[in-house]
């Protein structure tokens, strides 16, 4: 255990251990072996962050770019623009979207007057989205 200063240590409120180091990781799904490795120090290029889970992303899949893989991903990092990127790409992408990401049409937002066990399909620059991309 190092007990000294670390310039890039975060604090994570929801955690047991408060504070650490945050470290992206791409790892093969069959074999779980570690692919990429990065460091979250907190900037880019001495400024703050813009569309970070995207960029992370990519920084970490670009070896693998144009290869046909697939990306999963968590919550955090999942958008329509990574999404349309990876696609560029020939790659594809799976994750739960977050509700309160703008790209989202209020129609596929959770409504309790929705029917139970219904489904509604939509079209967003030539891709079908579905209720259950939205909302699983």
């Amino acid at each position: 255990m190092y007990w000294g200063n670390c310039p890039f240590r975060v604090y994570i409120k929801s955690k047991p251990g408060k504070y650490g180091i945050k470290i992206w990781v791409c790892t093969d799904v069959k074999t779980s072996y570690l692919l990429q490795i990065q460091i979250y120090t907190g900037m880019v290029d001495n400024t703050q962050e813009v569309n970070q889970g995207q960029r992370v992303v990519l920084d970490l899949m670009e070896p693998f770019l144009n290869n046909g893989h697939g990306v999963t991903t968590d919550n955090l990092f999942i958008s329509f623009p990574l999404a349309d990127e990876l696609l560029k790409q020939k790659m594809t992408l799976v994750g739960t979207l977050r509700s309160n990401k703008k790209e989202i049409p209020k129609e596929f937002l959770p409504n309790r007057k929705g029917e139970v066990h219904s489904s509604m399909f939509d079209f967003l620059n030539g891709r079908r989205i579905t209720e259950a991309d939205v909302n699983p």
